[in-house]
């Protein structure tokens, strides 16, 4: 199965929101030593309460967030899992019965 991963306009798009989230923190703790008030911060910015009230406690900036997906517990089945659907089985029981006799353990919830 395909691994999805962002389009490069896509990244270029996460990277720009990200500076413009950055520099809305950065001016909501700038405007906070000047009013002293998240409510007057939040009216000025233009913001809500709590993302002033979140930017002004937290001591770093936001990272790009890694949205890769992880690595899914049936990755070593999957070939033969996508050669058996391939051939026409479609029913769930009888994947799972075939993923148990080829080693696969159900994970403890």
């Amino acid at each position: 199965m395909p691994v999805y991963r962002p389009s490069h306009k896509q990244s270029e798009h996460a990277k720009i929101a990200l500076e413009v989230r950055r520099e809305r923190i950065l001016r909501a703790r700038a405007s906070f030593i000047e009013y002293q008030s998240v409510a007057r911060v939040a009216f000025e910015l233009p913001g809500s309460r709590a993302f002033v009230a979140k930017a002004i406690k937290s001591q770093d900036l936001p990272e790009l967030r890694n949205n890769a997906r992880s690595r899914s517990l049936l990755e070593p089945w999957l070939p033969e899992l996508e050669t058996r659907f391939m051939s026409g089985l479609r029913n769930a029981k009888q994947f799972w019965r075939e993923l148990q006799t080829l080693g696969f353990k159900r994970p403890c919830p």
